[in-house]
């Protein structure tokens, strides 16, 4: 299939995206991402997301009936992957080898950001396929919260707030946006 018509979400330039380019981008990947790495990551926001969504079907076609790809770059203000559309055809996602996630310092880092990357992605797909209106960057980024308050303990529970915070200065995502995942377990 071709995917040259599909595209990705709006991604603001911040002034906060200007400083983590600054420093993260001026060195080497540390980490391989390889598509072992982006299977794990997928076998794990499926088994998250079963508690996430309630047709489990769409599960299914969040991996087998999307296209993943693993490229190089990104493109600008691009972390870790992306989802595209072009309607209701197929979606396609990349994910990016040499990407911010790739340059985190530390392995569990590293393998933190790529799961709730990976997380986010499973959440615009997973609205898409229930055949949702809006699927765009609020509702991932709340499916991607979800994720991570679903896993619990001290660390997963972090990464939430951290999430939450990052996206409001990534992605210009206000924060109000997670108050009623807070109150709910399941995007409705």
């Amino acid at each position: 299939m071709d995917y040259s018509n599909h595209r990705a979400f709006y991604r603001p330039e911040t002034a906060f995206n200007k400083i983590v380019d600054g420093v993260f981008l001026r060195y080497q990947p540390l980490h391989e991402l390889s598509e072992g790495t982006l299977r794990r990551w997928q076998d794990r926001s499926f088994e998250v997301f079963k508690g996430l969504v309630d047709d489990k079907r769409v599960l299914g076609k969040v991996v087998e009936d999307t296209s993943w790809a693993l490229l190089e770059k990104p493109p600008e203000n691009v972390w870790y992957g992306e989802a595209k559309f072009n309607g209701r055809e197929r979606p396609q996602v990349v994910v990016y080898r040499d990407s911010i996630t790739t340059r985190l310092p530390t392995k569990l880092l590293f393998d933190l950001a790529g799961q709730s990357g990976t997380d986010h992605l499973f959440g615009h797909l997973c609205a898409f396929y229930a055949g949702k209106n809006d699927y765009g960057e609020e509702v991932a980024c709340r499916y991607q919260f979800l994720a991570a308050r679903e896993r619990g303990r001290v660390t997963w529970n972090s990464v939430a707030g951290l999430v939450a915070v990052l996206h409001s200065l990534h992605k210009n995502i206000p924060l109000k946006n997670y108050s009623k995942a807070l109150l709910s377990k399941k995007e409705r």
